[in-house]
């Protein structure tokens, strides 16, 4: 009967560790090979270029690499094809297996509403931060007599007033109306002998004059049936008056009214 160290010396032995060995090198070459089959190990894809592409092009452009496309979202961008690519991940150049997933963002076919800010007494400088970042473009400057130098005044968009709400298309162009901080310029001095309330205001705002005192005569009964008889200071023809400066308004019945 063999000993456990005769069983190791002999030649039996031997060949079943060899055999051992083998069966275990050959299990675990073919798992490797297995995994590096599976895997594909080694084995990349170089990812295309899409930027520009349309949909159908960019799908058309991975099918034949064995990649895939999915439209993660979609911006507006003026300068770029509507429709295209503009963005995607991984980029184009990077090396990627078989079957990955490329996500892209698109140029948005229509560009989106914007709703119209409240601008109205900022400065310029603000006001170019506030359309910006809306996406929306500063157009023609137009200054005008105010003692708010660069304050914005009114807007409009191809001749339409805007109205803080107002629903404009991205990209469009605002111009707008700006004091010129009233550089102590002087105009004739207006003649409102004869007006009514109305006019007379309606003149004085136009030429970025001032409504001063507005003293009605005892006559008068209702304010819009009056008339101006006297101005401070008078109308003289070549006077002079300072841009922003007020003007008082006396008020009386049509009899008041001295002719000229």
């Amino acid at each position: 009967m063999y000993s456990l160290g005769d069983f190791i010396k002999s030649s039996t032995f031997y060949k079943h560790l060899i055999l051992a060995v083998s069966i275990v090198i050959a299990i675990t070459a073919g798992v490797l090979f297995w995994i590096k089959t599976y895997t594909k190990h080694g084995q990349t894809i170089e990812v295309p270029n899409l930027r520009d592409k349309s949909i159908s092009e960019a799908k058309t452009m991975l099918k034949s690499k064995n990649l895939r496309l999915k439209v993660m979202d979609s911006i507006f961008n003026t300068g770029a094809i509507r429709g295209a690519v503009i963005e995607q991940n991984p980029n184009y150049g990077l090396k990627v297996k078989e079957n990955r997933t490329v996500y892209v963002t698109i140029n948005a076919f229509k560009p989106p509403q914007v709703s119209f800010p409240n601008i109205k007494d900022v400065s310029l400088r603000q006001a170019e931060a506030i359309l910006k970042s809306l996406g929306l473009k500063i157009g023609n400057l137009k200054y005008v007599p105010d003692i708010a130098k660069d304050a914005v005044l009114g807007s409009s968009c191809k001749g339409l007033e805007m109205k803080a709400g107002s629903q404009l298309v991205y990209g469009a162009k605002i111009d707008l109306i700006l004091g010129d901080g009233l550089k102590g310029e002087k105009i004739d001095v207006p003649d409102l002998i004869g007006l009514s309330r109305i006019e007379a205001h309606n003149i004085l705002k136009d030429l970025s004059l001032v409504i001063g005192s507005e003293i009605f005569s005892s006559l008068i009964k209702d304010s819009t049936m009056a008339k101006v008889y006297k101005q401070t200071p008078k109308y003289i023809p070549d006077g002079k008056i300072a841009i922003g400066s007020p003007i008082d308004l006396f008020f009386g019945t049509e009899d008041q009214v001295e002719p000229e």
